[in-house]
């Protein structure tokens, strides 16, 4: 074969793999943060979060900060995920939730396109993507998108209302830690 023949080969095999990736878009992402948040002056007790029944986060003891990532874990190599189940624990108050939270159909897309943050010191930029479970003592759950898991010290957050449900609240008691 000669070297324009091949090369001509290469130039549409390049084609034709751009007209599939753009036809067929990629839900998979190579990193994504699960966070977890609660309202000022809250105090609950988050078991394991399920995602689509495939896959989980780790939990844990969370105070406090509304709409920031306030514990996160970094998953790899998954599905952008479009049903949400966490079940936690009002410490104060006794009382236990669960909530299935259904995701918006196309937030891997919304993903996606997810601007980077700029870091206000030195003006350099990241580029990440962050679910942040929200859960009130009322029992109202709410599921943001964002690129930055706080504003401090960054411009350009992007936060997103991406899921809400009603938890139901499920027998009283908090697990031993």
């Amino acid at each position: 074969m000669t070297k324009r023949r091949m090369f001509y080969a290469l130039l549409i095999l390049l084609l034709f793999t751009v007209i599939i990736v753009k036809r067929y878009p990629n839900d998979m992402f190579e990193a994504l943060s699960i966070g977890l948040s609660t309202t000022a002056g809250n105090q609950i007790y988050v078991e394991k979060t399920i995602f689509d029944n495939e896959w989980w986060a780790m939990g844990g003891e969370i105070q406090g900060d509304w709409q920031q990532a306030g514990s996160t874990t970094l998953v790899f190599d998954k599905r952008m995920p479009r049903v949400a189940r966490v079940r936690w624990h009002q410490l104060k108050e006794g009382m236990s939730y669960e909530a299935t939270v259904q995701l918006d159909e196309d937030l891997a897309r919304q993903a996606q396109r997810l601007p980077a943050v700029t870091v206000r010191h030195d003006n350099s930029t990241i580029k990440k993507i962050y679910l942040i479970i929200g859960m009130e003592p009322n029992g109202k759950v709410t599921v943001w998108l964002s690129n930055a898991p706080h504003e401090n010290n960054l411009r350009g957050r992007v936060l997103h209302v991406v899921g809400e449900a009603q938890a139901v609240a499920g027998p009283p008691g908090v697990p031993q830690q």
